[in-house]
């Protein structure tokens, strides 16, 4: 059960995300161990610009269950 938990979270983290940063929304992909730098995948001037992007680059995966 812990692999499949700690697998789960790993696809969670795998997903980009939006980060608000100095006027700027920012699409993001977290790091996926302590020692390594979120990665910016682009940057926006406006939320809903970024999430076109999103939509267009990174579509929902379909759910499992």
């Amino acid at each position: 059960m812990a692999e499949a938990k700690q697998a789960e979270w790993l696809r969670f983290r795998e997903q980009p995300r939006t980060c608000l940063d100095e006027g700027q929304v920012m699409v993001v992909r977290q790091p996926q161990r302590p020692d390594e730098e979120m990665l910016e995948l682009a940057s926006f001037a406006t939320a809903e610009a970024a999430t076109e992007y999103l939509r267009a680059n990174f579509p929902e995966p379909s759910s499992s269950r």
